[in-house]
Protein backbone atom coordinates (compact mmCIF):
# COMPACT_ATOMS: atom_id res chain seq x y z
CA UNK A 1 0.00 0.00 0.00
CA UNK A 2 1.12 3.55 -0.91
CA UNK A 3 1.04 6.34 1.91
CA UNK A 4 -1.51 8.93 -0.42
CA UNK A 5 -3.75 5.47 0.59
CA UNK A 6 -3.33 5.86 4.38
CA UNK A 7 -3.76 9.28 4.01
CA UNK A 8 -7.01 9.49 2.13
CA UNK A 9 -10.17 9.65 4.36
CA UNK A 10 -12.16 7.28 2.51
CA UNK A 11 -9.84 4.83 1.64
CA UNK A 12 -10.25 1.50 3.50
CA UNK A 13 -7.54 -0.56 4.16
CA UNK A 14 -7.87 -4.15 3.26
CA UNK A 15 -8.47 -7.04 6.77
CA UNK A 16 -5.68 -9.06 7.14
CA UNK A 17 -6.91 -12.09 5.65
CA UNK A 18 -6.96 -9.50 1.93
CA UNK A 19 -3.28 -9.12 2.05
CA UNK A 20 -1.32 -10.67 -0.56
CA UNK A 21 0.54 -14.00 0.99
CA UNK A 22 3.83 -12.67 0.51
CA UNK A 23 2.83 -9.48 2.91
CA UNK A 24 1.06 -11.84 4.97
CA UNK A 25 3.93 -14.26 5.34
CA UNK A 26 6.52 -10.72 5.93
CA UNK A 27 4.38 -9.45 8.69
CA UNK A 28 4.36 -12.96 10.13
CA UNK A 29 8.08 -12.86 10.06
CA UNK A 30 7.70 -9.31 11.71
CA UNK A 31 5.96 -10.34 14.56
CA UNK A 32 7.94 -13.88 15.35
CA UNK A 33 11.16 -11.51 15.56
CA UNK A 34 9.41 -9.26 18.08
CA UNK A 35 8.61 -12.19 20.04
CA UNK A 36 11.97 -13.54 19.78
CA UNK A 37 13.34 -9.91 21.01
CA UNK A 38 10.88 -9.97 23.80
CA UNK A 39 11.37 -13.30 25.24
CA UNK A 40 15.59 -12.48 25.09
CA UNK A 41 14.85 -9.42 27.02
CA UNK A 42 12.94 -11.15 29.73
CA UNK A 43 15.17 -14.21 30.19
CA UNK A 44 18.23 -11.75 30.66
CA UNK A 45 16.20 -9.65 32.83
CA UNK A 46 15.31 -13.27 35.00
CA UNK A 47 19.14 -14.02 34.91
CA UNK A 48 19.84 -10.66 36.60
CA UNK A 49 17.45 -11.08 38.69
CA UNK A 50 18.69 -14.67 39.91
CA UNK A 51 21.88 -13.54 40.34
CA UNK A 52 20.47 -11.09 42.82
CA UNK A 53 22.02 -7.93 40.61
CA UNK A 54 19.23 -4.95 40.10
CA UNK A 55 17.93 -3.47 37.22
CA UNK A 56 19.17 -0.54 35.33
CA UNK A 57 16.00 1.42 36.43
CA UNK A 58 16.11 0.40 39.84
CA UNK A 59 19.89 1.29 40.08
CA UNK A 60 19.00 4.43 38.60
CA UNK A 61 16.41 5.07 41.77
CA UNK A 62 19.29 4.34 44.02
CA UNK A 63 21.08 7.27 42.78
CA UNK A 64 18.34 9.83 42.79
CA UNK A 65 17.73 8.89 46.41
CA UNK A 66 21.20 9.21 47.79
CA UNK A 67 21.15 12.56 46.12
CA UNK A 68 22.98 12.21 42.80
CA UNK A 69 20.44 14.48 40.95
CA UNK A 70 20.11 16.75 43.60
CA UNK A 71 22.81 19.07 41.11
CA UNK A 72 22.68 18.81 37.33
CA UNK A 73 24.24 15.71 36.57
CA UNK A 74 24.57 13.79 32.65
CA UNK A 75 24.14 10.20 31.63
CA UNK A 76 27.56 9.79 31.92
CA UNK A 77 28.16 10.82 35.00
CA UNK A 78 25.08 8.56 36.28
CA UNK A 79 27.05 5.75 34.45
CA UNK A 80 30.04 6.31 36.39
CA UNK A 81 28.53 6.24 39.46
CA UNK A 82 26.82 2.71 38.71
CA UNK A 83 30.44 1.00 37.62
CA UNK A 84 33.48 2.93 39.52
CA UNK A 85 35.71 -0.04 38.08
CA UNK A 86 35.52 1.84 34.07
CA UNK A 87 37.97 3.98 33.86
CA UNK A 88 36.80 7.39 31.78
CA UNK A 89 38.92 6.59 29.10
CA UNK A 90 36.95 3.83 28.00
CA UNK A 91 33.58 5.13 28.37
CA UNK A 92 33.20 5.22 24.41
CA UNK A 93 33.05 1.52 24.44
CA UNK A 94 29.88 1.37 26.28
CA UNK A 95 28.18 4.39 24.36
CA UNK A 96 25.05 1.64 23.56
CA UNK A 97 24.27 1.74 27.73
CA UNK A 98 24.83 5.66 27.82
CA UNK A 99 22.08 6.07 25.27
CA UNK A 100 19.72 3.59 27.35
CA UNK A 101 20.34 5.49 30.63
CA UNK A 102 19.74 8.84 28.89
CA UNK A 103 16.35 7.24 27.24
CA UNK A 104 15.32 5.93 30.80
CA UNK A 105 16.16 8.80 32.92
CA UNK A 106 14.27 10.81 29.71
CA UNK A 107 10.91 8.94 30.36
CA UNK A 108 8.62 6.83 32.48
CA UNK A 109 8.70 7.54 36.02
CA UNK A 110 11.85 9.16 35.92
CA UNK A 111 10.33 12.49 34.00
CA UNK A 112 8.18 13.14 36.84
CA UNK A 113 11.33 12.59 39.30
CA UNK A 114 13.85 14.58 37.31
CA UNK A 115 13.75 17.93 35.04
CA UNK A 116 15.37 17.27 31.46
CA UNK A 117 18.01 20.49 31.82
CA UNK A 118 19.26 22.14 28.34
CA UNK A 119 22.61 21.65 27.36
CA UNK A 120 25.28 23.98 28.41
CA UNK A 121 26.98 26.42 26.07
CA UNK A 122 29.15 24.69 23.21
CA UNK A 123 28.31 21.19 24.81
CA UNK A 124 25.21 18.54 23.19
CA UNK A 125 24.86 17.08 26.65
CA UNK A 126 21.64 16.60 28.53
CA UNK A 127 21.53 17.11 32.05
CA UNK A 128 19.08 15.67 34.64
CA UNK A 129 18.27 17.07 38.20
CA UNK A 130 15.34 16.31 40.56
CA UNK A 131 12.47 18.37 40.05
CA UNK A 132 11.86 21.26 42.70
CA UNK A 133 8.90 23.54 44.25
CA UNK A 134 11.71 26.70 43.75
CA UNK A 135 12.38 26.07 40.27
CA UNK A 136 11.48 28.89 37.99
CA UNK A 137 11.97 29.94 34.01
CA UNK A 138 11.85 27.63 31.32
CA UNK A 139 15.13 27.49 29.13
CA UNK A 140 13.84 28.22 25.74
CA UNK A 141 10.45 29.70 25.19
CA UNK A 142 10.63 29.53 21.36
CA UNK A 143 11.05 25.36 22.06
CA UNK A 144 8.65 22.93 21.42
CA UNK A 145 10.09 20.73 24.81
CA UNK A 146 9.54 21.83 28.02
CA UNK A 147 12.49 21.67 29.52
CA UNK A 148 13.03 22.95 33.23
CA UNK A 149 15.74 26.03 33.89
CA UNK A 150 17.87 25.61 36.74
CA UNK A 151 17.50 26.77 40.07
CA UNK A 152 17.81 30.79 40.46
CA UNK A 153 20.82 31.28 42.69
CA UNK A 154 20.63 34.34 45.19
Amino acid sequence: MLYYQFVNPEFNPPKFDELLASNCRKIAQLEKAKQAATAKMLKAKAEQKEKGLPGRAAQLHALISNGLFKKPKTARQAFARLNPGIPESAFGNYTEELTKITGTLSKGKFAKLLDKLEPKEKSTTVRFVVKAADQTGYGNPDSSINIAAEKERK
